[in-house]
Order: C-alpha cells, then structure tokens, then sequence
C-alpha cells in the first residue's frame, strides 16, 4: 500500500440455521458444513477474509 492511501474493509455476515437439533452433537453437523461452504464460495473474490469466530 502506498503512503496517504486507505485500505478499503469489505465486511459480510453469515447466517447459517438448522431446522431441528437433530445431529448437531456430532463433532462436524450441518451447521459447520455450511459456513465452510461461505467461506470456500468467498475464496475467490476476497484478497484476504479473515473468519470470525462462531457466535451462538
């Protein structure tokens, strides 16, 4: 980054549900799955995303 310039954060959310608490004990559930799968879609168009922890 050059001197005097900004640096531009782009910021996004994720919102992942399930429609029952069936299987969410195991160690990787639905709701693992898909906020690895935002992350993997975002991949591309981000130069950097940091993921924030999960939030319950």
């Amino acid at each position: 980054m050059k001197q005097g310039e900004r640096k531009v954060v782009l910021r996004c959310a994720v919102y992942t549900r399930v429609s029952t608490e069936s299987g969410l004990e195991q160690d990787f559930n639905s709701l693992d799955n898909q906020r690895e799968a935002s992350e993997v879609h975002q991949e591309p168009s981000a130069r950097r995303m940091e993921a924030r922890p999960r939030t319950l």
